[in-house]
């Protein structure tokens, strides 16, 4: 039982007159409310999220930059090129590979992700509640 049952429970027991369709009018502006906040987080979260998706582009290229600059790729062509060479040396590869790889910008790129899939599922979330909540399902949908 939800909020807005218990509230046409409570409504239909109080023994002062009051007209017959007052639980249903009550109930239509709560889920209007409900309905109406809903938008409001989708427009807030969806205009975070595309926010976050220029900050994973502007992460992104930063990464790609770093990369580029640290030598990396040199690295990953010696794996390529001498494979028995690095497999003999494992632990100086690791340890150079280390050494050279930049952490902080893929650290960005990954919180930017996460930061644009729990924006996604926040819209999507708030998108779900917004379809699922009829306001026109009342025998008195009218407003007063």
């Amino acid at each position: 039982m939800d909020d807005l049952d218990r509230i046409g429970k409570v409504i239909s027991n109080v023994e002062f007159e009051y007209s017959a369709d007052i639980a249903d009018k009550i109930n239509l502006v709560l889920k209007q409310k409900i309905k109406r906040a809903a938008k409001i987080r989708a427009f807030i979260y969806g205009t975070a999220s595309i926010v976050s998706v220029g900050l994973l582009y502007t992460a992104g290229r930063l990464t790609v930059s770093e990369i580029y600059q640290s030598g990396i790729s040199q690295i990953f062509s010696l794996i390529f090129s001498d494979f028995q060479v690095v497999m003999g040396n494992l632990n100086y590869f690791l340890l150079s590979l280390a050494e050279s790889l930049p952490i902080m910008p893929i650290i960005y790129v990954l919180l930017s992700a996460m930061a644009l899939v729990s924006l996604i599922a926040l819209v999507i979330n708030n998108v779900k509640k917004v379809s699922q909540l009829n306001i026109y399902n009342f025998k008195h949908a009218k407003h007063f």
